[in-house]
């Protein structure tokens, strides 16, 4: 979907302190703009259905009533709460698709940034510039989806004023390796790229195995769908405070999420 082609073999880089791990191949902005114009849809659904047998219409519906339902926007308060995060008059979603996170936070006003197409809900306003600060950015289950996340980051702070709060979530999917003699997947993998039915039965063994039990299996592999990192509390934590700021809270929200919440230094 991003680069209309085969799939391609890459490596997964694991830092040995914080347990961070992403892939040698991101997405450069003309293949991210290609896979999110029809992100979510039902053309999306289609298409990943095809390659990925086991994300049904069930499975698509399901993340969407998860990232739409009232728990997260609970967790959100929450978390803010733990940080010391209690008043703001503007509020900005980068990554925020429509809207619905940030729809009950007491902000006058509300806005989002996003390369979706998605229509915000009403009382949330698109934002097309990004040029003002803001007292409080939220970003939300997108630095998972970015090639550069520390990048990321520093925008996340450049976009908050001074003494200024900011809110990120990404999910928990950490794995554990099962011990696998690597040059005979490697060649495996390679085969696997260029036959279809090959590569979804590795797909659907690895990412069956790795769901229910939480290690990849021998053999397996961690297909880089849409997420391009995976982060630990401690590796999120540090990406915010090398970025300049300051955090005030790192763990897990109501979900089960990993989150931070800090602040930008005055």
């Amino acid at each position: 979907m991003a680069w209309n082609g085969r799939p391609e073999v890459t490596s997964v880089h694991r830092c040995l302190d914080c347990d961070f791990r992403f892939y040698d191949r991101g997405l450069s902005d003309a293949e991210a703009a290609a896979f999110y114009a029809a992100y979510r849809t039902s053309d999306y659904l289609k298409n990943r259905h095809a390659d990925e047998p086991f994300y049904t219409r069930k499975v698509h519906a399901g993340i969407d009533e998860f990232l739409h339902s009232p728990i997260r926007r609970k967790s959100l308060a929450e978390a803010l709460a733990r940080g010391g995060v209690s008043s703001f008059e503007n509020v900005l979603d980068y990554g925020g698709s429509d809207g619905t996170l940030i729809s009950e936070l007491g902000a006058t006003r509300k806005a989002v940034f996003d390369i979706g197409g998605s229509e915000t809900i009403a009382g949330v306003e698109k934002a097309t510039e990004l040029r003002e600060e803001w007292d409080l950015v939220v970003c939300a289950q997108t630095l998972e989806h970015v090639t550069d996340p520390f990048a990321t980051m520093q925008e996340l702070v450049r976009l908050t004023r001074p003494g200024g709060a900011i809110y990120v979530e990404v999910p928990n999917e950490i794995w554990k390796r099962a011990a696998s003699p690597r040059p005979v997947r490697n060649v495996l993998l390679r085969v696997a790229s260029k036959s279809r039915w090959l590569f979804i039965a590795m797909d659907i063994y690895s990412t069956g195995f790795r769901i229910k039990t939480g290690v990849l299996p021998p053999l397996g592999f961690m297909p880089m769908r849409e997420h391009l990192n995976y982060f630990t509390p401690r590796a999120l934590a540090a990406l915010t405070s090398r970025a300049g700021a300051e955090v005030a809270f790192s763990g897990f929200n109501l979900t089960g999420e990993i989150v931070v919440v800090a602040r930008k230094p005055q």
